[in-house]
Order: C-alpha cells, then structure tokens, then sequence
C-alpha cells in the first residue's frame, strides 16, 4: 500500500496489522516514525519499502526492515535496486557520484535506467526533455538507454543504501498528489500543507466585507488556476513587503499571515450571514472537519475541498461520519456534496432511512432518534414473508433498541417492538424535580394503569396484524413476549387477546409477581424502591448525558420519567388469573416469580446473566431464546 494510505490505516484501524507477516509499502518517502507505530499491535511483522515513481515502472529499489531493529528516526532506506534496473546518483553537472562516498555533504540526484523508462512523456516535449535523458552511461548497463531524473536528493550509504534526503529543488512541494514549483510554501512535517495567497488590497474593516471580497477572489482563481492551487487562506496587505534589494521579504510575509488572514472557508453565501451550524448533527460534522483539517472555523455553508480537503482526508472523513453517526456513508457523497450543510442532508436521510436492527445506540445517534426524528409507535427489526411476528414490549426504560439483538440473532421469525405510549410525555412532569410524586399525581385518574398499557399495545399490535395481512383471530397467533415491566402488561394483553378470540404465545422474559398480592406498600416505600429502579437503569444504560448539551438533559429526563412511571404502577398492579400457557426465561436468582398459582401452565428456560443483560450478545442467551420461541412459533 502507499505509504499515505499506510499511515491513514495506521491511524483508524491499527487492527488491520494485527496478523501480519509482512507489508509492503511504497509510493512516497516514508520514515521511520510510521512503521515504529506498528511495534504496539504487531512487533513480528516485516516491512518492504518498495520505492520507484510512475515513469520507472513503479518499483526501481527495494529495502526490508524488521519492527524490533529499525532505528526511531530518519527516513527508511531506499535499498537496493530491482534486478534489470539500475540505480545511480549523479552531482549537479551529471557526473556520477561513487558509491564508496558515504557522507552527509555528499548529496546528488538519483536517476534511474531500466527498460521500463519511456525515452518520452505523450505530448509533452519540454517535460520529456527535463526529466527523460541520455546520460552515456552505457558501459555500466548496456541495456540501457534512458534515464529518469527523479528529482529526489539522495546520499551512499553503507552497503551501498541509499538514503532519501528530499527533494533537488528545495523550494519544491507537493499538495493533493502535484509537484508545485512554489519556493514561498515551505512543508512541515506531521502537518498538511495549505497555500496561502497575499492579496494587495485594503483589508476589509468587516467581516461583511471580507464575505464579499473572498466569493469574487475565489471565482477569479477558479479561472486561471487549477483546483491543487486555489489557495486556502487569503491575507490581506496593503503593499508587498520588500527586502533593500527589492526581493519580496517572506518573513514579514509569514509575520502578517499570522495576524491577518482570512479564510477561503468563510465563502459563506446564507441569507443571515452567520454560516455556524443551527443543530445537533450540522455541529458534530463541523467538528469532525475541524479535527481533520486542523483548523477551528468550519461553518455549515464552507466546502470540504475549497479548505484543504483531498481525497485521502475525504476517505477518512467517510469513516469518522460513519463511526460518529453509525450509518453508512460512501466517499462519492462527499464528492457530490462537499458542502457542510448538504452533508448534514445525506446525514439526516440515511439516519431516517436506516434499518431499525442496526440501528447502535451511541450517544449521538440516540439523541438524534428521540430528538431529531418522530419516534414511531412500532419499531420493526425484520419483516421477512412467510414467517411468524413476535411482538415485543419494551422494559420500563422505553428504550426500544433492546430488542434488535434478538432480531440479530434469529432469521426464522421477525422481531416488531412496540414503544411507549405517547400520552404519557415529559411535559407532564416538572423538569426540576422528576419524582413517583408526579407519576401518582397523573395516575390518579387512573388513565396509565399496566391495563391501559395493554389495551394500547393490543391495539397497535391488531393494527399491524392487519397490515401484514392477518386479519382474523384464527388466522394466526398472537405472538407475545414481556420483558420485566412489561412481562405485566404482556399477561394483560394475554387476557384481552383470549377474549377476542384470538390464539396466543406468550413468552415472559426474567419477571417478578410482585408481593401486592399479600400486602400494599406504602408511598414511601413504592418511591424508595422506583429510585433504586431508576438509579440502576442508568447506571447501566452508561450514557455520557451530561456532555451532551439540551439533548442530554431532555433525554435524561425522559427516560427517567419513563422508567418512574413505570416502575410506579407496576408496584400499583395486582397481576390477574391467567388461564393460558407461559413459557417464562429465568435465571436461577428469579426461583420466586409466583407465577405458578396465577396461570393454566408454565414452561421455565434458564437463562445466564443478571436481569438487566439477559439480551445483551456476549451473554449467550440470545441463541437459547430464539431457539425456544422459534420452535413454538414454526410449530
């Protein structure tokens, strides 16, 4: 791989370099600090510096290295030349420089000859001419006739390696893949490199004004230059500084620079002329494309190549949007919408347009669905014909994602979660003070009650039904599974359901009848208990919701005020009789469940973990209990 691409990988996916045994790398010049980092995850591996440019056939000269003796410093050693191509170094007037002379004065350029070099560039006389030339050197190859001039400063070594110094021209760099003869942009190692252009003008006295003077600058470069030249700061000087001997003075130059200079970025044309970015997602791109680029003035209107983007910078951009929004992204939509803003879009579209089953909860993406998007009363994972639905009920959190690990782990029945119901919101609790104060005062009324949160599932549940094209009460069973709370609400909807007609599967996930049936708790006692409930759900959710602004505190609150709701009339319910069939998922810790006095028949599965990762995948419990529904609902 390229050494670029090399130190990219090296940077988001160390992993890569975990099992191998050797790795060639070439293209470019690279040093030792590169292949140092592999020492953390891979200390066996070897490394082939494979170097040549285009005009040589690719490879001309080869050097292996071992991880663990490779100096710290210093650029790797070129090596020594490919069978068939040779490889020599030649002074300023053409003369060879022999390679007993290993010394850090002597410095020449390295030319090589091999019957890969073309005697010419297509169409390109005056290039040809420069770099493609007869040197006379016969006697030492007779095979060869022409010789590339690399441009590449080169010094003997030991053992006849050579060592890469930079480039002849000094004032020579290279930005996005071009060699730009520009002696006033001077590289800087780790860093990439930006052009800055000085403009004589008076600098503008308002940011206004710099908003109209850069849009005119740019469309006029645009003209004249190509895109690798576009620069990507503006300074604005009233006159060139010039030296006694009427040279322009760079120091002052780059003096200025740091005082004065406006960015090609700030080519902000929105009507309200602020450009900073108005939401959640818009926010974490900008700061993504600040990270990368090194710089701290992204806006939502600035456009990713016109600030020192390029395609290697675009491929990791693709996959830190992907990392920090969990959704796919190809490189060709950066290229087809460079623009922050229009990035933001594609952001959105496939965040809404994305699989619930793959959807991964991260703190942003979590946001983002509960606050950026309408969250859906049903939630489905898979939807495959000819196979059986299992409906679920989320826990007291109302965090629907649960479910998507078990979806994840079967393909022989679909997976539909049912989220909360909506006329229970945060609005109806105090922001300051989230209590089971608050859920009493609503429930009152007694309109959310476990009963009314199973005749809202039965309902949806009816509705879905009738989507998929199952209609009637014999054509097919009702497939019903309750994790803790809501294995209450499920054996509820179980009594609605039998009474309708219907045929019913009922699987109850780690759940408790709770002791109301022998003695009433007191208010006290039922908030105590909702706290430790509360407490423990978010200990375990692990949300940093406290860095996450308005959102984190909005989110926090509402799933607070859920999971109290909740917790506060289950303790209020006194699970009925039950006539049907359960098959209830247990571990060993859950021997008190006390369903058996309450329902016709009882299946028990044990299960391994504690009762709030019993879904999770490194429990092993998903293959269990999709096995067991699976053989009831393919029955």
């Amino acid at each position: 791989m390229s050494v670029a691409l090399f130190r990219q990988a090296l940077d988001l996916a160390p992993q890569l370099f975990h099992k191998l045994s050797i790795l060639q790398i070439g293209k470019e010049a690279s040093y030792y600090k590169n292949p140092q980092s592999v020492k953390s995850v891979n200390l066996s591996i070897r490394i082939l510096n494979a170097y040549g440019p285009t005009e040589t056939c690719v490879f001309a000269a080869m050097f292996w290295t071992d991880i663990a003796n490779m100096p710290t410093s210093r650029s790797v050693l070129i090596g020594l030349p490919v069978s068939t191509t040779q490889v020599l170094i030649v002074d300023t007037q053409g003369w060879l420089v022999p390679p007993g002379v290993v010394s850090e004065l002597v410095v020449g350029e390295l030319v090589i000859g091999s019957a890969g070099v073309s005697p010419e560039y297509l169409r390109w006389p005056k290039e040809s001419a420069k770099a493609l030339v007869e040197l006379g050197f016969n006697e030492l190859n007779p095979g060869v006739a022409w010789y590339y001039r690399t441009g590449n400063a080169m010094r003997w070594g030991p053992n006849g390696q050579f060592h890469f110094i930079g480039r002849m021209n000094a004032g020579q760099i290279k930005i996005c893949g071009q060699w730009l003869e520009l002696s006033e942009i001077e590289s800087h190692k780790g860093k990439d490199n930006l052009l800055i252009a000085y403009t004589v003008t008076a600098a503008p006295t308002s940011a206004s004004q710099s908003h109209s003077l850069l849009p005119r600058l740019l469309k006029l470069l645009h003209k004249s230059l190509p895109s690798c030249m576009i620069p990507h700061l503006v300074c604005w000087i009233p006159t060139l500084p010039l030296m006694p001997n009427n040279k322009v003075d760079h120091h002052q130059l780059r003096a200025r620079a740091a005082t004065n200079v406006d960015s090609m970025l700030n080519n902000d044309t929105e009507e309200d002329g602020s450009g900073e970015p108005g939401d959640e997602v818009k926010k974490q791109l900008c700061r993504i494309m600040e990270a990368l680029l090194g710089c701290t003035s992204i806006r939502q209107f600035t456009n990713f190549f016109d600030v020192g983007g390029h395609l290697l910078l675009a491929s990791r951009l693709v996959f830190r949007m992907q990392e920090a929004f969990n959704i796919p992204f190809a490189l060709m939509d950066v290229f087809h919408s460079p623009v922050g803003k229009a990035m933001a879009g594609k952001i959105r579209q496939a965040i809404a347009t994305r699989p619930v089953d793959q959807i991964s909860m991260t703190p942003l993406t979590l946001a983002l669905v509960y606050e950026e998007f309408h969250v859906p009363s049903v939630l489905v994972f898979s939807e495959e014909p000819r196979k059986p639905f299992l409906f679920c009920i989320l826990m007291a959190t109302g965090l629907g994602h649960t479910f998507a690990a078990l979806s994840r782990s079967t393909n022989l029945f679909n997976v539909i979660a049912l989220n909360d119901p909506e006329y229970v919101t945060p609005d109806d609790f105090s922001q300051d003070q989230v209590s089971t104060d608050h859920a009493n005062t609503l429930c009152n009324p007694g309109i959310y009650t476990v009963e009314n949160h199973a005749k809202y599932y039965y309902a949806h549940i009816v509705e879905e039904l009738a989507r998929i094209g199952t209609t009637k009460p014999d054509a097919a069973p009702f497939n019903i599974l309750g994790y803790s709370y809501s294995g209450h609400v499920a054996v509820e909807m179980a009594r609605l359901v039998q009474d309708e007609g219907w045929t019913i599967n009922l699987f109850v996930l780690h759940t408790s009848v709770h002791p109301m049936h022998e003695a009433k708790l007191s208010q006290t006692q039922i908030e105590e208990a909702a706290h430790v409930v509360l407490l423990t759900v978010m200990s375990i959710i692990k949300l940093p919701l406290s860095n996450m602004g308005e959102q984190g505190a909005r989110l926090k609150h509402n799933i607070e005020v859920c999971t109290l709701t909740n917790i506060y009339i289950l303790y209020a319910h006194v699970m009925p009789q039950y006539k049907g069939h359960v098959m209830l998922f247990r571990t060993e810790s859950n021997s008190g469940h006390g369903f058996v006095p309450l329902i016709g028949s009882l299946d028990e599965v044990f299960l391994h973990g504690n009762h709030y990762h019993l879904f999770q995948e490194e429990s092993g419990n998903l293959s269990m209990i999709s096995a067991k529904v699976s053989a009831v609902l393919n029955a």
